[in-house]
């Protein structure tokens, strides 16, 4: 009569196997974070550079002459904004703050 057997484990295999996966899945964490801080030929661009259109100068020349400049929301259409600009620099200086409508909830 023949008796059923369980699975038998080769221990030495097994922790071959092992070592190898856990030194592949350390190689290929050093290699993405090698690749990672390699280079600095990665440019990060958010954006155009004017609002809306807007040359940062003409906008600033348009502040200093007649103050802060309101601006919709045009997303939720509830949070509107003021821009102004301090200073001479149009590349500096810029502030953005919320406009709340008196009488309204933000």
């Amino acid at each position: 009569m023949t008796v059923a057997r369980g699975m038998r484990l080769d221990v030495p295999r097994a922790i071959a196997v092992t070592m190898a996966g856990l030194a592949a899945a350390v190689g290929a964490l050093m290699l993405v974070l090698w690749l990672a801080g390699s280079t600095d030929a990665i440019e990060v661009k958010l954006g155009d550079p004017d609002f809306r259109g807007i040359h940062a100068a003409d906008l600033a020349t348009e502040i200093a002459r007649n103050g802060p400049v309101p601006f919709p929301d045009l997303a939720g259409r509830d949070r509107p904004i003021w821009i102004t600009h301090a200073g001479d620099d149009p590349a500096i200086g810029w502030a953005a703050f919320s406009a709340r409508v008196p009488g309204r909830e933000a």
